[in-house]
């Protein structure tokens, strides 16, 4: 038996006993899939009628550095007063970067302004890395919160925790509900126990490679189960939890034991534990068994964490497996850049490896760091290229950790010990030399993140690996190695939680606002610039298109240093798709021009006076347009977008820009999609069954789009122009909206939807009105 079996079908729980296929005397399996631990839960935050259909409110909120300022920006725009709920806005991204000038550090102070004055809780640089300081302060059993990043991932505290953009948090903040279709369940059944000096880590790339490449979990729920559960510590499940969100998942749901009462314990929160098991039948859309005494030492090699193989298997065969990665990946960079996977071969047949980092939400973790210290204890990294840096996820676990002496052992043997931060998942921290093979306990590997910028001939080769064989390729002077392949002792070692430093330094305003104080401004921060409504006719010129298989968030706007831009809509989406199509800020904004032109004077531009006006001309004229009564956008092609992070400047940035369509085959995340939509960008879909054969330039009319959505019309009847001018007909599809996300796109964005119900008089926060 493999370490890994997907079931062929449905699966019932019966007394704590899979079964699969029909089950004599078990409710339907609609019934039973409500007595699953996140139906539990679901129901028990779900304001709507239709069980069917899903209307959550969330318990809390966390949202960090890189998005809490435009948030707060769209929710007092929409007429938020306070916050509603705990809202915690932590300061883990741009907080060790200082590109930009004063503009990161004016960002925080907004955003402690903002807690005081609206009833938030701050958590101030390097104090925590968001999930860390929601798992230690906000999650309990039975809770449900939204975070405005992707990796909002708390089953095993017994929280469903879930990522998305922005706008949906403003939707919270506003009073209103997250609305999504009730979701399948997929039980994850855990057995045996994983062997020594294999990781979480390990256990969650096996998980990811397994369920990310089909998409059979996509958009589904977790449910963790089984005896293996209690042998795992807390921060040994915490690091699989965390990794769900690769699969594609929505979120994720652990049953609940002792080891999780002894966490609320530790942290002093015992109340907020309560037992959480399946129903006597409960029903599973699929199960994942998972033996995890087969477990190996794995690694995800560029560029996506599923990506992934034994390390055995590699250190066997790296130059095929190599050369069978380098191929894939530069067909994805397409020319930009080449990835050189060989060149970390050394002469003896071994990978030489230059640089280690354990860090964030997965890596940073007390059992991780300390275990990385009992291998490494007595030994040196090495003088070569390979240097190692360790991240703390918090300052409690900071502390711990230098409580228990394994800092110091890090730190002896040439390792680094830094404050909490994340900048090493996203390009802002650590970023290793060009082309040279960086291994990493945390999130994410994608071909635009870590530092890379393929589009100026960089790329950051990053693999993912447990912190216990990256501390064994460390120990090794930087040749890649499995921490089962070495011997080693571990030193029990007592974790004491400090609360105390999260009550001397963070604020904690909830419940009580102060309107007296203003937010502070920096000059980077700006307002969303104003964003105009949907005519009854949309126009549509590709402004890029793109073939690879799957488009991550970051390559539609750039992480890294970009980030510290986030708090000025304008300038950030001077970066959209920058490491992938160059000239797409060109284009949108000359299509934007065209649509400012039309608003301004109802005529269309003289040929030559503006980029592409000519051909808009003659477009409308083809088709038999108005002027008067069409919308000019731009739109984006991509076969699969929006994989990876939640950030919704993957949206607001081509909005900005004159965005007002996405065409794809299919969505990689319902948080991009959503996105897209609170953005006022049209997600429509086209048949995978024949290539998509347009290019920038072409335009897309789509005539009486308004009405149709408003009316629920999914099949969308459009022309194609081609600069020829040949019109072709094209059938889009925009499926599944609610009368709400109807509203949205037609009044331009989320912003403008709430502006419709809103005073306009009321208070910006900042003195104006």
């Amino acid at each position: 038996m493999s370490m890994i079996e997907l079931s062929d079908g449905g699966v019932y729980l019966i007394n704590g006993r899979p079964i699969r296929g029909p089950a004599r005397e078990a409710p339907s399996p609609a019934q039973a899939r409500e007595r699953t631990m996140a139906y539990s839960i679901l129901r028990a935050h779900d304001s709507g009628a239709e069980p069917g259909k899903l209307r959550v409110k969330f318990d809390a909120l966390v949202s960090h550095d890189i998005t809490y300022v435009g948030i707060i920006q769209t929710a007092r725009a929409s007429g938020m007063t306070e916050f509603p709920i705990p809202y915690a806005l932590t300061n883990c991204h741009n907080s060790l970067c200082a590109v930009g000038g004063t503009i990161n550090e004016d960002d925080h102070a907004f955003g402690l302004s903002a807690a005081i004055r609206y009833g938030g809780i701050y958590v101030p640089a390097n104090q925590a890395v968001i999930h860390q300081y929601a798992r230690e302060s906000l999650a309990g059993c039975g809770r449900m919160i939204l975070g405005s990043d992707s990796h909002t991932r708390y089953g095993c505290y017994g929280t469903l925790g879930v990522g998305e953009g922005g706008g949906e948090l403003a939707k919270q903040l506003l009073g209103n509900t997250y609305d999504i279709d009730a979701p399948e369940v997929v039980l994850v059944w855990l057995e045996g126990a994983p062997p020594r000096g294999v990781g979480p880590h390990d256990i969650a790339l096996a998980l990811v490679g397994a369920v990310f490449p089909d998409g059979i979990v996509k958009n589904k729920i977790l449910e963790f189960a089984g005896p293996g559960v209690e042998y795992l510590s807390m921060d040994f499940r915490t690091g699989i939890d965390v990794m769900t969100t690769e699969t594609g998942c929505l979120s994720s749901i652990w049953k609940t034991d002792n080891t999780v009462r002894d966490f609320y314990e530790s942290v002093g929160r015992t109340e907020d534990f309560k037992a959480l098991r399946p129903g006597e039948y409960a029903y599973y859309d699929l199960m994942i068994r998972m033996d995890l005494s087969r477990a190996e030492c794995m690694i995800a090699l560029p560029f996506h964490p599923s990506k992934v193989y034994t390390i055995r298997e590699l250190l066997r065969a790296p130059e095929r497996i190599f050369a069978e990665i380098e191929d894939e990946c530069n067909r994805e960079l397409d020319g930009r850049v080449r990835l050189d996977l060989r060149r970390s071969i050394n002469k003896d047949g071994k990978i030489a490896v230059e640089q280690g980092v354990i860090v964030g939400c997965a890596g940073g973790m007390f059992e991780n760091i300390c275990e990385a210290a009992d291998i490494l204890r007595g030994r040196g990294i090495g003088d070569g290229y390979f240097d190692l840096s360790v991240y703390p996820a918090s300052a409690p676990v900071g502390l711990a950790v230098t409580k228990s002496g394994a800092a110091a052992s890090l730190m002896e043997s040439g390792a680094v010990v830094k404050p909490a931060f994340c900048g090493p998942c996203f390009g802002a921290g650590d970023t290793p030399a060009h082309n040279t093979l960086s291994i990493r306990h945390a999130t994410r590997n994608f071909a635009s993140r870590e530092g890379s910028k393929p589009g100026s001939g960089q790329i950051a080769a990053v693999a993912l690996m447990d912190a216990r064989s990256i501390a064994a390729t460390a120990r090794m002077g930087g040749i890649l190695t499995a921490a089962t392949d070495i011997e080693y002792e571990i030193t029990p070692r007592a974790r004491a939680y400090d609360g105390s430093l999260y009550a001397r330094r963070c604020y904690n305003g909830f419940g009580r606002p102060d309107r007296s104080v203003e937010l502070r401004l920096g000059p980077n921060i700006a307002d969303w610039p104003v964003m105009h409504s949907m005519k009854s006719d949309l126009l549509l010129r590709l402004c890029a298109v793109i073939r690879d298989g799957v488009t991550t968030t970051d390559e539609l706007i750039p992480s890294g240093e970009t980030s510290s831009y986030r708090s000025n809509p304008a300038a950030l989406a001077e970066f959209t798709l920058g490491r992938r199509c160059p000239d797409y800020v060109r284009l949108s904004k000359a299509v934007r021009a065209l649509d400012d032109a039309l608003r301004d004077g109802g005529a269309v531009p003289d040929a030559g006076t503006a980029d592409g006006a000519g051909e808009m001309a003659r477009t409308l004229e083809i088709c038999g347009a108005s002027p008067r009564d069409t919308t000019v956008g731009s739109c984006l092609f991509a076969k699969k977008p929006g994989d990876g992070s939640a950030r919704e400047q993957a949206a607001s940035c081509q909005k900005i820009l004159g965005g007002w369509g996405n065409i794809c085959y299919e969505y990689a995340t319902k948080r991009y999609r959503s996105n897209c939509i609170n953005w006022g960008i049209v997600p429509f879909t086209v048949s995978r069954d024949e290539e998509f054969p347009y290019k920038e330039g072409d335009w897309i009319y789509i005539r009486g789009l308004r009405e149709m959505i408003l009316a629920g019309v999914e099949d969308i009847p459009a022309e194609v122009v081609l600069s020829t001018g040949e019109v072709r007909a094209i059938a889009l599809r925009c499926s599944g909206l609610t009368d709400k996300e109807k509203s949205i796109l037609t009044e331009g964005s989320l912003i403008n939807f709430y502006a419709k119900n809103t005073d306009e008089n009321t208070d910006r926060g900042d003195g104006r009105r």
